[in-house]
């Protein structure tokens, strides 16, 4: 097996571009990543040998693994702390390893962790996270029926949504030194890995060429009555007349789409759930506390060295930290033609 010179592992957040960070990586042929699966959450819980956790990945020539576990920051700072401690009893002084954290506003990245998590399951399954089949009869026994105000204020949802990032980040620093340390931006992370490789004497030629992945898609749900119903949706060829059977919910999502009648689910409480989600947000709404939050970790922030920002600059990442938009929005996605037909929905019979 080749001798790897650099393990980075990549701590989230989730939804700052953690996914574009591994395609970089993956597509890098002096880095190999996980094999089969992105976030192997090597550390929860665990402390692997240093032989054991290079099993987790398929290389021949690399000399740097890569591991992005963003629920490494989302499981509360307890958690993260003990993350630490077991990377640090795993790879001891043997190992060189870097750590990566990627930031974003922390409003549009808790807006758009909402939105996501609508759009890959809460759309699809239920709140329940243990349900990821479509047959599981536990699925939408639990619907997720919250705003994005509610999840900001509610205790249970603020490792996900607020997590004490700048903590972790710091904490991370006074235990392992600012050389092992790399703080880049979502919006500019071409730069910041570039720079990353480049103090490493690596070939960053790979990272020039943006990729932008996994984006937050907007879920549609479309209900009939007791009659069948006629409706005119936006489609991705315009607005478009669909007729539902009676008594049907029509779900689209970017993983596909599904027409499901009453007698296999309650059709109007997964319908009304949806209806709680919200499509704008309001930042004057914030609470003083989540200011204070958001302003709190700015400042810790700010108390790091210039060094470890990296294609990025100190004073900027913390002022955009601390700054919210007027209104936070996801733009409606138009149903796929494709979903409408799949189901022989569409009312007019013109191809398209």
């Amino acid at each position: 097996m080749n001798k790897v010179n650099l393990v980075i592992i990549n701590m989230g957040l989730a939804r700052t571009g953690t996914t574009s960070l591994h395609r970089y990586m993956e597509n890098n042929k002096g880095v190999s990543v996980p094999t089969n699966i992105k976030e192997i959450k090597a550390f929860l819980n665990k402390t692997p040998t240093f032989d054991f956790y290079k099993k987790k990945f398929d290389f021949s020539s690399a000399k740097v693994l890569f591991e992005s576990s963003p629920p490494y920051m989302h499981l509360g700072l307890d958690v993260f702390e003990n993350v630490l401690s077991n990377i640090e009893t795993s790879f001891g002084n043997e190992v060189d390893f870097n750590f990566i954290f990627s930031l974003r506003p922390v409003l549009n990245r808790a807006f758009s962790h909402y939105w996501h998590e609508i759009g890959s399951h809460y759309a699809i399954f239920g709140r329940r996270w243990l349900v990821k089949e479509k047959d599981d009869p536990k699925r939408f026994n639990e619907t997720f029926n919250y705003s994005f105000g509610d999840v900001l204020n509610g205790k249970s949802f603020k490792n996900n949504y607020l997590p004490e990032y700048a903590s972790m980040i710091e904490k991370t620093y006074l235990k392992f030194g600012q050389d092992k340390v790399k703080v880049i931006v979502s919006s500019n992370i071409e730069s910041g890995v570039s720079n990353i490789f480049n103090s490493k004497g690596l070939d960053s030629n790979n990272f020039l060429k943006k990729i932008r992945v996994n984006q937050a898609i907007f879920p549609n749900y479309l209900i009939s009555g007791e009659r069948a119903t006629l409706i005119q949706v936006d489609t991705s060829h315009g607005p478009k007349l669909v007729k539902l059977p009676k008594n049907s919910l029509f779900i689209s999502t970017k993983h596909g789409a599904e027409l499901i009648s009453d007698g296999s689910f309650d059709i109007k409480k997964v319908y009304n759930a949806s209806v709680a989600w919200e499509r704008k947000y309001n930042t004057d709404l914030v609470s003083e506390s989540i200011k204070h939050f958001i302003n709190e970790q700015a400042n810790i922030l700010d108390r790091l060295p210039e060094d470890i920002f990296y294609g990025c600059d100190k004073g900027d990442v913390v002022s955009n930290q601390r700054f919210s938009p007027e209104t936070l929005a996801i733009k409606p996605s138009g149903i796929p033609i494709e979903h409408l037909q799949e189901f022989n929905l569409l009312e007019d019979p013109e191809k398209y």
